[in-house]
């Protein structure tokens, strides 16, 4: 058994939001990250240069998500004197995406926000207004802050799509609103991965007022978090968005398998399962299971004692059945929720000591980082009591 994997339980077992290349579309995040930085600009044309994606969420204000180096809309080099050169009653960029798209190429490599002036004299009157939030917070949390002093030419406009994405949605969405579910658009933007950002700003703008309200919340507090785990920093905002603040009878035990079992799914139905995982539960389970997810990565003993309340092992089997249940879960790569079930499936004076065992792992084995032969002897040396207890009959 890859001990040091389950002594990161928390973060792992759960939605497989600890997943690198799972996290970020179960908070919704990687998805506009990979569309907009990975080889297609923000109009959908391919880009010139396209930029890494760091996955976590938008808000108002500040976000995460890396942009792509952009062909102007129309063919429009981002410079003066082509930009600039637009009648007033004919604006080149009479929508917010497409002075967002002029933006992107003008600012790719500039140290300040005045990169943007060039688009702005093209612009609508309207179109002018609603970038502002998006370059009031470039200027902000990049301009005057990450980036200042920053010799990288990129700096500005990687750091303003990692900060202010969702009022690049906004912008991008020319205000358009739809009906969907704050849950259904995380699918929906996972599958805008190779269809640049008009296909992110669409599916921005399908949500209702509400739901993009809810979406915005927890990117703002996703991004303010430094880019944790949505679900460890963020549960309250995480819930009303996946489970539009739902409740249900099911207890943690159930919240945790029911969630685990959605970790097969396509990732458009992912988030819709997950969320309807979350809103069956009730609010206890659904903090326990927060506190789960709260221990992230970490090897510590004190993530245990909140996965055996959640899990609740019922069962008969032994300690040694459980150990052995999780050998073949590894070896069959059978998911998270196959290692769920061997722990509910032992007795709760057995669970007691495989969690015992686990304990003292993560106290005195951390080190030895998944080697088994340094895990080994680390039993035999350190746990040599938790390990007898367990293999006891």
């Amino acid at each position: 058994m890859n001990w040091r994997g389950w002594a990161g339980v928390g973060a792992a077992l759960l939605l497989g939001c600890a997943e690198p290349d799972v996290a970020p579309a179960t908070v919704g995040t990687s998805a506009s990250a990979d569309a907009l930085g990975a080889d297609a600009s923000l109009d959908g044309n391919p880009a010139t240069d396209a930029g890494g994606a760091d996955a976590a969420a938008p808000d108002g204000a500040t976000s995460d998500a890396t942009p792509s180096d952009t062909a102007p809309v129309d063919g429009a080099a981002a410079d003066s004197g082509d930009a600039g050169a637009v009648d007033s009653a004919a604006s080149k960029y009479p929508l917010c995406s497409k002075l967002l798209t002029c933006v992107g190429v003008a600012c790719s490599s500039a140290a300040g926000i005045d990169c943007a002036q060039p688009c702005l004299s093209g612009a609508s009157p309207a179109a002018a207004a609603a970038i502002q939030p998006f370059l009031q917070c470039a200027d902000q949390y990049c301009a005057k802050g990450l980036c200042a002093g920053v010799s990288d030419a990129n700096c500005l406009l990687n750091c303003a799509w990692q900060k202010c994405i969702s009022a690049a949605m906004a912008c991008g969405g020319d205000g358009k609103k739809g009906e969907a579910s704050c849950a259904s658009a995380f699918g929906c933007m996972e599958g805008c991965k190779d269809k640049g950002g008009t296909c992110i700003f669409d599916c921005y703008s399908a949500m209702s007022s509400a739901a993009q309200a809810q979406f915005d919340a927890l990117g703002g507090c996703s991004a303010a978090a430094g880019g944790k785990d949505p679900f460890a920093a963020c549960p309250n905002q995480a819930l009303t968005c996946l489970a539009g603040g739902k409740t249900g009878s099911d207890d943690c035990w159930k919240l945790a398998s029911c969630s685990s079992a959605c970790e097969k799914l396509s990732d458009g139905a992912k988030s819709l399962c997950i969320g309807d995982c979350w809103s069956k539960a009730t609010k206890e389970a659904q903090a326990q299971w927060i506190a789960v997810i709260q221990c992230g990565d970490q090897a510590s003993s004190a993530c245990y004692s909140p996965l055996v309340q959640c899990i609740a092992p019922s069962g008969t089997k032994t300690c040694l059945d459980t150990l052995g249940c999780w050998e073949t879960c590894d070896k069959g790569g059978s998911g998270d929720a196959c290692g769920l079930q061997c722990l509910h499936d032992a007795s709760p004076s057995e669970g007691a000591k495989v969690v015992a065992l686990m304990q003292c792992m993560a106290d005195k084995c951390g080190s030895c980082k998944g080697a088994k032969s340094c895990e080994d002897k680390c039993l035999q040396e350190q746990c040599k009591a938790p390990l007898t207890a367990c293999l006891a009959p």
